[in-house]
């Protein structure tokens, strides 16, 4: 194989990533500590998006929070409750989630698989995908055929570095600019009263 061909495939590769990825993130808004990049994706054209914050707690108390179904509708905006469906061990549970969404349009449900692991560096990783062929959908709601993302959680000398990412498509007959005009404050709004909730307790 020559240098030419290489280095040809090479940046074949390298434009065949860009392609697959879709765009590079983009920052929306920088407020309170908080920052929202979104960035679009080929699976659905809906934006994926990435939260950042800091907090004066470490890892694993931050996490009790995330992983807290029961008072989700607490602190993650448009979240009417969470349910347990299974717990199948001490890192991995399936969990059903009802999204609330503003008139004309009907509620929508999701049924996804967490998965919880801690890095030898102290980062807490959760990572969450779609488990649409766990349960039946709740009557009266849609179900979510797109919804998955990650919580990463990196210590700091003073907290934990929150990452909190995700792609969303709530699917039928909701356009995706609509979609798109939320997706920016939806994850800030999270962000920023899980601080509260965190204060709390």
């Amino acid at each position: 194989m020559t240098k030419h061909t290489i280095k040809f495939l090479g940046i074949f590769l390298f434009f065949s990533l860009l392609v697959f990825a879709g765009e590079s993130w983009q920052l929306k808004k920088d407020k309170k500590g908080i920052k929202v990049y979104v960035r679009s994706v080929n699976e659905t054209k809906v934006n994926m998006f990435k939260a950042t914050a800091t907090y004066s707690y470490p890892p694993e108390f931050v996490a009790k929070a995330v992983l807290d179904l029961d008072n989700y509708h607490k602190w993650i905006d448009g979240i009417a409750k969470g349910q347990l469906i299974d717990q199948i061990s001490d890192t991995e549970f399936v969990f059903r989630q009802v999204v609330l969404l503003p008139f004309p349009y009907d509620n929508r449900e999701v049924v996804q698989r967490s998965i919880v692991s801690k890095r030898k560096n102290g980062e807490i990783l959760i990572k969450i995908t779609e488990a649409n062929n766990i349960d039946e959908p709740l009557g009266g709601h849609v179900r979510m055929e797109v919804s998955h993302g990650y919580w990463l959680l990196k210590p700091t000398k003073t907290g934990t570095e929150v990452t909190y990412s995700f792609l969303a498509d709530p699917g039928e007959n909701i356009p995706s600019w609509l979609i798109n005009a939320f997706i920016v404050d939806s994850p800030y709004n999270s962000l920023l009263e899980l601080k509260s909730y965190l204060a709390a307790q």
